[in-house]
């Protein structure tokens, strides 16, 4: 399950910690910011999925809200408001500014909660790819990000099938779309609730385990797909171990069959700098493939 990263914005301790347990015990990431300046700062160095202000803030929280949604538009988390006022031009005002709901701060704990989920759920959906159900190329860059910005030590793996190009030009979009579709169920069958499995472009992919998984998740994925691969192919075209490609503009070429390549390096803070240091490597590495 990927867990996404919460920042709540207020200068009230008792309501940050009542709001910190509640969407702790959701399994997602929280940090309470009471200053301005470093909820700016933090903004833009983990790139939250959620934002929760309070009208405690020393600012306008109507303007306080666009702010926010002009500073994100490259991230475009989901922006709560929360106010001790329950007055409607109060409510209409903060969600014209730019906040994707409102909340008062007598809603109860279960219906704060409920609504939480509800809002990560559709920021989700529309971060997966609907074929592979892996993370869009823009998710798979922050949680890279937030990879480079933690203590955790990891492995992240990357992964691609090799001629899938020549495969769809020979046999088609939808069995192109077929190939991946059946190549996510692999990779997400392999993995834990605490992995995560994102695209950098519709053919590679990146998986983040831990890096006593690393072996054993390559292993696996390699031989499955290995194990499925004669199902893309027709009878004489996988018993050849080729396909033939060739249009108006070029001789008939032999092209070799898919195949999963897969790379890993393990994640240290004290080896990479930075998200495109690890991607670098990676791309080294699958080159030797």
């Amino acid at each position: 399950m990927y867990a996404a990263t919460i920042f709540i914005i207020s200068k009230r301790k008792e309501l940050s910690i009542k709001y910190k347990k509640l969407i702790e015990a959701l399994k997602q990431e929280v940090y309470v910011i009471p200053s301005l300046s470093e909820a700016l700062l933090q903004i833009q160095k983990i790139e939250p999925e959620l934002l929760i202000i309070s009208d405690t803030i020393d600012e306008d929280l109507p303007d306080f809200c666009a702010k926010m949604r002009a500073l994100t538009c490259n991230i475009r988390p989901v922006i709560i408001a929360v106010s001790k006022s329950s007055d409607i031009d109060d409510k209409l005002k903060i969600l014209d500014s730019g906040a994707d709901d409102f909340m008062d701060e007598s809603i109860c704990a279960k219906e704060f909660q409920a609504r939480i989920k509800a809002h990560l759920r559709r920021y989700l959906e529309n971060s997966f790819n609907p074929v592979t159900f892996f993370a869009q190329k823009s998710l798979t860059t922050r949680v890279l990000k937030k990879l480079t910005t933690s203590n955790k030590d990891s492995s992240v793996m990357l992964g691609r099938v090799a001629n899938i190009g020549s495969y769809r030009e020979i046999y088609g979009e939808i069995a192109y779309q077929k190939v991946l579709q059946t190549l996510g169920a692999i990779v997400n069958s392999a993995l834990g609730t605490q992995d995560f499995a994102g695209h950098l472009f519709d053919d590679e992919f990146i998986i983040i385990t831990s890096t006593q998984k690393a072996e054993k998740i390559a292993s696996f994925l390699t031989f499955a797909f290995d194990n499925v691969l004669n199902r893309f192919y027709n009878k004489k075209d996988y018993e050849n171990n080729f396909t033939l490609l060739s249009s108006d503009i070029k001789e008939e070429e032999r092209e070799g069959l898919m195949r999963l390549e897969i790379c890993a390096t393990e994640y240290k803070k004290e080896k990479f700098n930075s998200y495109e240091q690890i991607i670098n490597e990676l791309f080294s590495l699958i080159k030797l493939c």
